[in-house]
């Protein structure tokens, strides 16, 4: 297991990328967002130069709030566009996975919503591929698209990759969908994010303060081989990464 940190992208990314490293993880979560990590920054040599000095391993995230399959076309471009920014610093900063987030804006129209995401993908795979990066896609809520959108996505893409999200598979379902997504996809799921909730809302709650079962979680990636890299995506509060790393490492450790 490589267990790293989400690098919150309203904070410095610099200082975000020194102190997780401080605080013994091993790989950092670069998102590519509005405010403190927007493409058009100057520093990211500069930052690709700090990661090599700590020797961490890099995960790239996308905006979530890029809308790549909603109804107005225009504003489907402009979503894939600035997605695709993203890549060549994703690239640079040594990055071998990249991960965007399916769209729900045109849930009214759910058929065409499914069509539009797998548009954007098939664009936004080759565009990642001429950047060294591979592309993965991250579950959601049932209400997002949830395990159908999933599934639609990766029969389409069958070189495209699945990030499975703990949290999200525990929303709105009466037991968390891990289990489900690890024998529909256990062969593509190449990165795992983990944060707590109440299986209502995505709190991104420290790991034992919502109502998932961590102890089941961690037997059923040992019991499926999983060996990958994690990241805690645990904001709530934002000292929780500590206490969540430990108890993680606790249980990964008794199993």
């Amino acid at each position: 297991m490589l267990l790293g940190k989400m690098c919150n992208p309203e904070k410095d990314v610099s200082s975000r990328i020194s102190q997780l490293a401080r605080e013994g993880f091993r790989l950092a979560e670069v998102t590519i967002e509005s405010p403190g990590a927007r493409p058009e920054r100057r520093d990211w040599k500069k930052i690709r130069r700090l990661i090599d000095s700590k020797d961490l391993k890099v995960i790239g995230s996308t905006d979530f709030n890029l809308q790549i399959a909603s109804p107005w076309v225009p504003v489907r471009k402009a979503a894939v566009s600035e997605i695709k920014r993203a890549f060549p610093i994703l690239g640079m900063l040594g990055a071998e996975y990249v991960h965007i987030h399916p769209d729900h804006s045109a849930k009214r129209q759910k058929k065409e919503m499914f069509r539009w995401n797998d548009e954007a993908v098939k664009d936004l795979k080759k565009a990642a591929s001429r950047h060294g990066l591979k592309l993965m896609v991250e579950n959601g809520a049932p209400w997002q698209g949830g395990l159908d959108l999933i599934r639609y996505l990766l029969e389409r893409n069958p070189d495209v990759y699945l990030l499975l999200d703990i949290g999200h598979a525990n929303l709105g379902v009466e037991r968390n969908l891990a289990t489900e997504y690890f024998r529909l996809f256990g062969d593509r799921i190449s990165h795992v994010h983990m944060h707590d909730n109440d299986g209502r809302r995505d709190q991104h709650l420290e790991l034992g303060k919502g109502n998932i079962d961590w102890k089941g979680i961690v037997v059923l990636l040992k019991k499926s081989g999983y060996d990958k890299t994690i990241t805690l995506e645990t904001f709530n509060p934002e000292g929780g990464f500590i206490r969540s790393k430990r108890k993680l490492e606790r249980l990964w450790e008794e199993q």
